[in-house]
């Protein structure tokens, strides 16, 4: 028996070794990519910048010795094929003296980005970011990407098709993914992947757009590259609005609020372009009909769905049947700061300037964080000041000009109040 363990004790020791050497190299893989990964931050890739060649050297070197420590870690060898893409971009943009050595050079970082891009796809065939990179990386390759018959062409579109499918939900990268179809002059699937992009409305709504208007001959072109999609009509009339075609920015709301039904950020962009308008009856007709569509709405819409009711109402000077419309929005959202001071204005309107006061005292005691797109600099203290006149108190309303006149010293109506309300004092 004693010999017996001898012997597995002995067998067992070179396995021992063998994980403990392999667990050393997986840490030290980790490691070098996370040196990478710092330099990266520290000294973020431009195309049109030269790299100091000390740092482009340790970014090299860190990812040649993650990729050899954990050869089955596909990351490596995607940053490697990502490094030497951008220093095919680097040549190109600044050539040295031979333009044939920076042809050259060019063509060689391009050959080795693919080089490590197909190692990465071997390693993880499933990631999608890998086989548009490779697209991009042959299409800087080969000049006959754009004819239609070419072996090029046709691995280029199949890899972009590939990407689509292995993630079919990434805005960022269907907003890239149009973009190449729209250089390639395939207008259909460049529509398809920036509906995608187009989901993703605060990051890629106006790129979206600017990209399409660079491309397109006017605005009946770019609704026709949009499509039918309402989410996707109504990004368009605002970006449409934006840059003075307002005829043909209405004409797609229209075909909005045509729609039978919409989602929620299709009908609050019905409601602001309404209201932006002074179309306060319409604005009111999508509340009620996004109430019937989706009656669960979260507390937090429903909260907006009665701030908009009620600047609705405002817009009509109908103040009274505002008010209780702000006041329901606090309810469901007590946070909701526009509707603090959308109501103060409406007490303030309706002969009610204490409760105005309380309200605003109320945003300012809790410094609630105010977007200026809600109100300027020196606007709340503006309205306490106009608040306070409408009580008598001068002398208090002068300190809230002066206060708003602080705040904005170059807003010519608060200087004005100030100066006014000083003379009678």
């Amino acid at each position: 028996m004693p010999d017996r363990r001898s012997w597995l004790l002995f067998l067992g020791i070179p396995g021992l070794l063998l994980y403990a050497t392999f667990g050393v190299a997986q840490l030290r893989s980790a490691h070098a990519l996370a040196e990478f990964k710092a330099l990266q931050k520290a000294y973020p890739p431009d195309s049109l910048k030269v790299p100091p060649p000390e740092i482009q050297a340790r970014k090299m070197g860190a990812l040649l010795l993650a990729e050899r420590l954990a050869p089955d870690n596909p990351e490596p060898a995607f940053q490697l094929g990502l490094l030497h893409m951008v220093k095919a971009e680097v040549d190109s943009f600044n050539p040295a003296p031979s333009e044939g050595d920076a042809e050259k050079r060019t063509q060689a970082s391009l050959r080795e980005g693919l080089r490590w891009i197909d190692r990465a796809i071997e390693r993880n065939p499933g990631d999608a970011e890998v086989h548009f990179v490779k697209a991009t990386l042959l299409q800087n390759l080969d000049g006959s990407v754009g004819e239609e018959n070419s072996a090029t062409s046709q691995e280029v579109h199949h890899l972009l098709r590939l990407a689509d499918r292995l993630d079919p939900y990434r805005p960022g990268l269907h907003f890239r993914i149009g973009s190449f179809w729209i250089s390639l002059g395939e207008k259909d699937e460049a529509r398809r992947a920036l509906t995608v992009a187009l989901s993703d409305t605060f990051r890629f709504a106006r790129p979206v757009f600017n990209l399409l208007w660079s491309v397109v001959a006017d605005a009946d072109e770019l609704a026709d590259f949009v499509g039918d999609e309402p989410l996707s009509r109504a990004m368009l009339g605002d970006f449409l609005w934006m840059h003075g075609y307002r005829e043909q920015a209405q004409e797609q709301f229209d075909k909005v609020g045509a729609s039978p039904s919409f989602d929620y950020r299709t009908g609050e962009s019905l409601i602001v372009h309404y209201l932006r308008e002074y179309q306060a009856e319409k604005a009111r007709g999508v509340i009620a009909r996004m109430e019937r569509f989706e009656p669960k709405l979260a507390p937090f819409y429903r909260a907006r769905l009665e701030l908009f009711r009620g600047k609705a109402y405002a817009q009509e000077s109908r103040f009274q049947d505002a008010i209780p419309c702000y006041e329901s929005s606090l309810a469901l959202d007590p946070a909701n700061v526009q509707s603090h001071i959308e109501l103060a204005e409406a007490y303030l309107q309706e002969g009610q300037p204490q409760k105005a006061i309380a309200r605003l005292r109320f945003v300012l005691s809790r410094s609630l964080p105010v977007p200026r797109d809600i109100a300027a600099p020196g606007e709340i203290h503006y309205s306490l000041g106009r608040a306070y006149e409408a009580l008598g108190d001068r002398e208090g309303a002068l300190a809230e000009y002066l206060r708003a006149s602080s705040e904005d010293p170059g807003n010519a109506l608060f200087s004005e109040k100030a100066t006014t309300l000083t003379r009678g004092l």
